[in-house]
């Protein structure tokens, strides 16, 4: 159970207490004496040893177990180890500020709730590409929403036609999901809905809900409610 815990998370501990450089320059290194944080279980299992080869986990042992030759040692008594944290909902600005204290934080992943799409997008990949000390990104860009909408990043879909469109355009501009404001019909939304659902099987942006208004939400077809309203 714990290693298949240790398995998919990331540890915050691993990217704070590395110098700058160490992940490129040290293909092997330990975390020796640290306590993990088994959120599975519930409890915190002090005393292991994780052994990193590049960004993968390949070992949780006890601190009596021997490192690999030539890895790194890094001590680790009185730390923890936690699974990478997600932030589901940012409006992810001031890099230069963000990426550190995502990271201090221990958050792994952020998903972006609406942008201009040049400037989200383009951030997002130089996130997922590695080059920055940072958590990952998800990336909705510009929000959909009614006439007249309420950001103006937004773009604007007064019909069932228009919403379709809109998703087409933003599943070819690369965004991960789409995102539905409250000033959207109810035809509209349904549409965009349908539309999100329809290209989701192709790799294109699945339906991520938003702000509805309360009538709407009975039965609404997105796959998540990030505002609940």
């Amino acid at each position: 159970m714990l290693n298949r815990f240790v398995a998919w998370c990331l540890t915050a501990l691993s990217i704070l207490t590395l110098p700058a450089g160490a992940q490129q320059d040290a293909e092997i290194f330990a975390l020796v004496d640290v306590a993990v944080v088994d959120v599975e279980r519930g409890v915190v299992v002090p005393g292991r040893t994780i052994v990193v080869s590049g960004d993968t986990i390949v070992a949780v042992q006890g601190t009596d177990a021997a490192v690999p030759e030539g890895a790194r040692r890094l001590d680790a008594a009185g730390l923890y180890a936690i699974p990478g944290l997600i932030d589901s909902h940012v409006h992810y600005m001031m890099p230069e500020v963000t990426h550190p204290m995502m990271v201090a934080h221990g958050v792994a992943l952020v998903r972006d709730m609406g942008g201009y799409a040049a400037q989200t997008l383009t951030l997002r990949d130089e996130m997922n590409a590695g080059s920055a000390r940072s958590p990952r990104m998800l990336a909705v860009g510009p929000i959909i929403d009614g006439n007249p909408p309420i950001w103006p990043f937004s773009e604007v879909c007064e019909t069932p036609e228009e919403g379709r469109a809109a998703v087409r355009k933003l599943a070819a501009t690369g965004v991960d999901q789409i995102k539905v404001y409250s000033r959207l019909e109810p035809e509209v939304y349904l549409a965009i809905a349908d539309e999100a659902r329809a290209g989701a099987g192709d790799g294109r942006a699945r339906a991520a809900g938003g702000r509805r208004r309360r009538r709407h939400r009975r039965g609404a077809p997105h796959d998540r409610a990030p505002h609940g309203v």
